[in-house]
């Protein structure tokens, strides 16, 4: 596992990218600077204009089911993870957790040809 990242180096691939991916409660698309010029968000508009924007995605009206969607790359209700601890579409029942059926994004990234460390941090 260890010889793919250092013959990537030896052969001059480029390294893998700086992911920072931001997700945000309550936050509007005109909550920004690269949407709205009266939105003052210097930094994050400067990490904006030299990456990647997400500007679509499914989203629901408590976070947990967004997280849970852009962790596992899964529509909410398809992992039965959609409900507020209430009953679910798919009939499970109460989801207090996110099912652990489902590979998470950051254990894909640590299987990555050149192992990435993640870090996650937040607060309610």
């Amino acid at each position: 596992m260890l010889a793919l990242p250092l013959l990537a180096l030896a052969l001059g691939a480029p390294p893998s990218p700086h992911l920072i991916f931001i997700m945000a409660d309550d936050l509007g698309s005109n909550d920004v600077g690269w949407n709205d010029a009266t939105a003052l968000t210097p930094e994050i508009t400067q990490l904006a204009q030299t990456g990647v924007i997400l500007s679509a995605a499914y989203t629901w009206s408590w976070c947990a089911p967004s997280r849970g969607a852009f962790l596992t790359g899964r529509y909410a209700p398809k992992s039965g993870f959609e409900g507020s601890g209430g009953p679910t579409a798919n009939g499970h029942g109460k989801v207090a957790v996110m099912p652990t059926a489902y590979e998470m994004l950051p254990a894909m990234l640590k299987r990555a040809p050149t192992p990435y460390t993640t870090l996650m941090a937040g607060s309610e």
